[in-house]
């Protein structure tokens, strides 16, 4: 009698049969969602609304504005609909208990209508708040940890507890925290991902607009598909996306070629400034309020920046520093970005999606106490 060998499903395999099953998804993002992230939200939301699902988007942070350089408006005609949510009254029982509650329809209107047992309801005694969205799926994109999700996470815990999870992403430093966790460091980010499973899932459904999306946060991870992010599969699937549309020199145009002007002067502060100590093995950089200031940019968008540009234009020693004063108090910011993405200690957290960069949690009064922090934390990790 022939033995037949079951085989076990791939996570890209279970995603697609959690996916089919579903009617309605949730697609959560990082708070600190960058291009790759958010093109791979847009993407696949499309793509989901094409199957008839219902598809809504869990995000406290806000959607990179060159996106909306490169994709048309319809791209983002429904990012912040997604599923109805319940719509709660709370009134205050313990002030005054209810004997009553109706509606009644007038013309366009509903009326609620509270009575009273005993005082009257005050203004004061109701209050109104957007209730929770219901889904049969969420997928995170991106996100290494649940706490990556932020304010989103924290103000709904049991929405992340209680619906299966599917977490798509490109990091060493995933948590595997997801009832699927399609996650691969060994590609070149959440695009990339987010692809291939669209291919398998609704090869059709791909048009050139989710193509464009994807292609973009492909090109933006990959540094125009020319670091060391990018591998066989990378160029395969990017020219898959192509061949269905995906605009790749406007790609190139607004993202990768066209930088603006304060961003490049912020960055050329920071270069001037690098100091490489070879002893140490680090390359130290310093921003000042002043910086800032004069260059009229914001250190949120500055510090991506600066950090894509050194990777781009220094080859880099066992560590880069960058250090900053915040523009609100003035007190100094330490950011460690190693050459691997090793644990640091429980005083830092990690900077954005990039999971080799981790920023202290507690700012520090000068740079001088800055600089001394980091190398005591450094100096069990290299030759400090």
């Amino acid at each position: 009698m022939a033995i037949i060998k079951q085989t076990a499903m791939t996570p890209k395999e279970q995603a697609i049969n959690f996916i089919q099953k579903s009617s309605s998804v949730g697609i959560a993002l990082p708070e600190k969602a960058g291009v790759d992230e958010s093109a791979s939200y847009l993407a696949l939301s499309r793509i989901l609304t094409k199957l008839g699902k219902g598809v809504g988007v869990i995000f406290s942070g806000e959607i990179p504005k060159t996106l909306r350089e490169v994709l048309p408006a319809e791209a983002f005609d429904n990012i912040n609909e997604g599923l109805p949510h319940e719509f709660v009254i709370a009134v205050n029982h313990s002030a005054s208990q209810l004997k009553e509650l109706r509606y009644e329809r007038e013309g366009d209107s509903l009326n609620i209508i509270l009575t009273p047992k005993d005082r009257p309801i005050k203004k004061e005694d109701i209050s109104f708040r957007q209730g929770q969205a219901k889904y049969d799926l969420i997928l995170t994109l991106g996100a290494h940890a649940l706490e990556d999700l932020g304010r989103a996470f924290e103000e709904s815990p049991n929405l992340f507890y209680e619906t299966p999870l599917i977490a798509v992403d490109a990091s060493m430093e995933h948590e595997a925290f997801a009832e699927v966790n399609l996650t691969d460091a060994g590609r070149s980010s959440v695009s990339e991902i987010t692809a291939d499973l669209a291919l398998a899932l609704s090869e059709e459904s791909v048009d050139a607009l989710a193509s464009t999306a994807l292609l973009a946060g492909i090109i933006t991870k990959t540094k125009n598909l020319q670091n060391n992010r990018t591998k066989p599969a990378t160029l395969a699937i990017s020219a898959e996306l192509v061949a269905r549309g995906a605009k790749k020199d406007e790609i190139v145009r607004v993202l990768w070629k066209t930088k603006p002007l304060p961003l490049l002067q912020v960055w050329g502060r920071a270069s001037v400034r690098s100091r490489l100590d070879n002893e140490k093995g680090i390359l130290w950089s310093v921003l000042t309020k002043d910086d800032f200031a004069k260059t009229q940019t914001l250190p949120e968008e500055a510090i991506p920046f600066v950090l894509d540009h050194i990777e781009e234009h220094f080859a880099l020693p066992e560590a880069f520093v960058l250090l900053w004063q915040r523009i609100e108090d003035g007190m100094i910011q330490a950011l460690v970005r190693t050459a691997a993405a090793a644990p640091l200690g429980e005083e830092l957290v990690l900077f954005g999606p990039r999971g080799n960069c981790r920023v202290f949690k507690t700012p520090f009064p000068t740079f001088v106490e800055a600089e001394t922090a980091v190398l005591a934390l450094l100096s069990n990790q290299i030759r400090v």
